[in-house]
């Protein structure tokens, strides 16, 4: 299972005095600009929040204890999915899982369903004259 996606937003209040969630603005070597928000420039008021998982959680105003928050999140949850991969190891590399007590190959289902029920029926019926029956 692959890591999930952490993505960094920040949330602004815009004219209207509606909330909105915005990407943004990074500067020179991945460096966040504090409080720029794409197409919306600069926000005093605006807050950090990482999304993940379904989830939104507050960071702050820092841009740089939100970074850090960024990866620090991405790193926990790529050390869970590889700690999740090693607890199940035939699953990467591509090993068959053991089958279940009622897990039954195509065979198996194919002699099953032509020896029982009306179909066994039909076929015994049919094969009457030749010396030969469906199995």
């Amino acid at each position: 299972m692959p890591p999930l996606k952490v993505t960094l937003y920040i949330r602004i209040t815009t004219a209207e005095g509606k909330r909105k969630m915005c990407k943004p603005v990074y500067a020179s070597r991945g460096r966040l600009k504090p409080l720029h928000a794409q197409g919306f420039g600069h926000q005093p008021d605006g807050e950090y929040y990482l999304r993940y998982a379904g989830k939104w959680q507050a960071v702050g105003n820092d841009p740089y204890v939100a970074y850090d928050r960024l990866e620090q999140r991405k790193a926990e949850l790529t050390q869970s999915a590889r700690t999740d991969c090693a607890d199940s190891p035939g699953q990467r590399s591509g090993a068959v899982k053991p089958q279940s007590a009622r897990a039954t190959t195509l065979d198996a289902a194919i002699t099953e369903y032509l020896t029982t029920g009306k179909t066994a029926e039909k076929n015994w019926a049919s094969t009457r004259g030749n010396a030969t029956r469906w199995v």
